[in-house]
Parts: C-alpha cells; structure tokens; sequence
C-alpha cells in the first residue's frame, strides 16, 4: 500500500499543498517513464482529471468537459495518447520549482517535460506539438523539433513574423 503522507509532513513540519497526493503522482509518473519509450512525434497539452473532492489545488474549467479537477501537464505519445511524463499544478508551488524563472510559465513546463524526455530516452529525433498556450521562442534552444500554433501578439515573438500576412489555412515555417 502507498504512503499518501510525503516524508516532509511525516516528520512534523508544514505539509505543502501537494503533499497528499505527491508519492501517488510521483509513482505513475516513474512507472509510466519506466514502462514505455514514447514514438518520434509526442505531444504537451494540459488535461484535467475529474475530482470533486475538498482540495486546495482543484481547478474550475466552465469550457471543458471535465470542468472540476485536478490539472495536469502531460507529455504525450502522439500515436496512441499514452502519457510518459506529466506534472501535477499544485499552484505556486509547481510555478516556482520549475527552471529558467526568467520565462514565462507556460515556456517552463516544455522545457521541463523535453528535458525529462531527452534525460530517460536517446534524446534525439522527437517532434514536440503543442498549442498556442506553450508558444515561446526560447524553445529552439533545446535542439527538439516543435511545431505549434502562434499567437502575434506574444512576447518576444519574431518581428518579421509578426508582418506576415496568412490566408485562411495557409502556414508559415520559421
């Protein structure tokens, strides 16, 4: 049987927000990197899982069809939906113990999830996909394929970019 207690709260102090739920989390997470090596194409989104139980951290979502839960940051296979990493959102706490505070947060989770990739595969070779919330140019750094939608409006997005003008359905490369 798992220990819901983190040795943190065990031992007396203040237990964090996460505490309670933290080895279950962190145990599917290792089983799921441990069982699996995702194919070349994976894709970062973020899902809810359904809860309506008392907690801190639940989070409210009128335009989703799980509208009450806990979120999740998940690196995906794109082939199959099989998840092999993901981050719980803990509030603040998840904010403040990813890297690079310097970018915005959004930025953070993909960095934190490719690098959890490259760290427990060969690292090379994978085409990340996300959506317009986990756009920054700073990914480029990482040496990982990423295709995502962009919004022009964002920070430090590309200047020759920005006065591009696109017909309906058409793309850009940069």
């Amino acid at each position: 049987m798992l220990d819901l207690v983190s040795p943190v709260a065990a031992q007396g102090s203040v237990p964090t927000r996460g505490s309670k739920v933290k080895n279950v989390s962190e145990y599917i997470d290792n089983k799921c990197k441990e069982l699996y090596v995702p194919g070349r194409n994976v894709a970062i989104d973020e899902s809810t899982v359904g809860f309506k139980g008392r907690i801190q951290f639940k989070c409210y979502n009128p335009k989703k069809p799980t509208k009450w839960g806990l979120q999740m940051f998940c690196l995906c296979d794109s082939e199959n939906g099989y998840v092999f990493s993901h981050i719980p959102y803990y509030g603040k706490t998840t904010t403040e113990s990813l890297i690079r505070p310097d970018l915005p947060f959004t930025s953070r989770i993909v960095i934190h999830l490719a690098q959890v990739l490259q760290a427990h595969t060969s690292g090379s070779g994978y085409h990340i996909y996300t959506d317009r919330f986990y756009t920054s140019p700073q990914l480029h750094e990482m040496k990982i394929h990423i295709t995502r939608t962009v919004m022009g409006s964002r920070k430090d997005f590309p200047s020759d970019l920005k006065k591009k003008k696109l017909q309906e359905y058409e793309l850009c490369a940069y």
